[in-house]
């Protein structure tokens, strides 16, 4: 009984190893992905200042793209219309 325990243990200690040493290298190489949304949601609300403070009445296009020192981490695009309402 003793050493079914042990090996169980050791084979838990095994799997423990391996499962950090995975979820080390996806953040590590593939970014948290919680930063990744607040910086997506970051791009969002700056394209909607930029459209909203620059951009004249009619369709346009825009798009935005949050880069880290390794490269770009993704870009954001933005089509929107703008049209007066006449009451």
């Amino acid at each position: 009984m003793l050493a079914f325990i042990l090996r169980r243990a050791i084979q838990a200690i095994g799997v423990m190893i391996v499962v950090g040493v995975v979820s080390f290298s996806m953040f590590r190489f593939a970014g948290d992905p919680v930063d990744q949304r607040s910086a997506e949601i970051e791009a969002a609300k700056s394209l909607t200042e930029i459209a909203r403070d620059t951009a004249p009445f009619g369709r346009h296009r825009m798009a935005i793209e949050v880069r880290t020192d390794e490269g770009p981490l993704f870009q954001a695009s933005f089509i929107f219309e703008l049209t007066s309402l006449k009451h």
